[in-house]
């Protein structure tokens, strides 16, 4: 298995995006078995577009869209990327109801408040499910012992797997699932804590590589 990343050069703001394969490192243009990106914004916004698109071009749809916090220079190319490419996963950070309106209120001051921003802040399973998102992994607080440990896999052999698949640790579970899904185009909710990690494991079942955002 190997990782190709490729932090964009957007000036102010933050788009990174990588791409996982299985098997030795071979043809430079081989789809990638699983994508990421982790934020998706810039103040310069020509420079962003075009970032997108080489992306897009490159790696194709995105399993999961990380998003670090609210600030535009971080989230404002978030309808771009979903408007020419599908995403399967977005994960959210912890946001209190407090820091949220202190988040707003700052976009506000800057200049980068909108009615879609504001959407997004306040129903993401609703604006994230327009745009094509089958889900939404929101984290919440950890207990304060553990609060930042990463959450340690083990490998399990699923013969069963018919190629590289994503797993949380720990998983959500039919408990933690807030399920809201209801009339109109919404993304499944689901919550997981801090410290859990996404782990990726080719057909074999061995443990080959994990991601902890």
């Amino acid at each position: 298995m190997w990782v190709e990343r490729v932090q964009y050069a957007v000036g102010q703001g933050g788009f990174h995006g990588a791409g996982v394969y299985t098997g030795p490192l071979r043809d430079a243009y081989t789809q990638p078995n699983f994508t990421y990106v982790y934020d998706c914004g810039s103040d310069q916004h020509e420079q962003l577009d075009h970032a997108i698109e080489r992306f897009v071009a490159r790696f194709g749809d995105i399993d999961a869209l990380f998003v670090s916090h609210l600030d535009r220079d971080h989230v404002n190319g978030i309808d771009s990327l979903l408007s020419i490419a599908d995403v399967n996963t977005v994960y959210l950070p912890y946001i209190d109801d407090f820091h949220l309106v202190l988040e707003l209120l700052e976009a506000a001051g800057g200049g980068g408040l909108s009615g879609s921003l504001i959407e997004a802040s306040l129903d993401p399973a609703g604006w994230f499910g327009r745009r094509g998102v089958k889900r939404i992994v929101r984290l919440r607080p950890g207990s304060p012992e553990a609060d930042g440990i990463p959450i340690e896999p083990s490998p399990d052999a699923d013969m069963d797997r018919p190629k590289i698949m994503p797993k949380i640790l720990p998983d959500p579970g039919e408990n933690e699932i807030v399920d809201e899904r209801r009339e109109g185009f919404r993304a499944k909710s689901y919550e997981i804590v801090s410290g859990s990690s996404i782990v990726l494991q080719t057909p074999s079942g061995l443990l080959d590589w994990i991601l902890i955002p």
